[in-house]
């Protein structure tokens, strides 16, 4: 069980500016407080296409980190695009 370790999780949303991202965070956000704790959020101008905004959510699970884990994963499946491969895109 690791209970302690924080997640960090980045999110890339196709949007102009800070402000449409609300809506992306706000419906995030209430997906991920039933699992963990979210101890700050960041959204900037995503350097590399600067018409996506770089969403940041730095979490605190509630109880067993990788069960928090496992329940991100879950979310990204169908509605969510992954980018890049298993072993790149997502650390453990």
């Amino acid at each position: 069980m690791r209970s302690n370790i924080g997640i960090l999780l980045r999110l890339m949303a196709e949007v102009p500016n800070a402000d449409e991202a609300e809506t992306i965070i706000g419906s995030v956000a209430s997906q991920i407080k039933a699992f963990a704790k979210i101890k700050k959020r960041t959204v900037e101008q995503y350097w590399k296409i600067p018409t996506y905004q770089e969403i940041t959510f730095y979490l605190q699970p509630f109880g067993d980190a990788d069960t928090a884990y496992n329940r991100l994963i879950a979310l990204v499946q169908g509605a969510w695009t992954h980018g890049g491969d298993n072993q790149d895109g997502w650390s453990r």
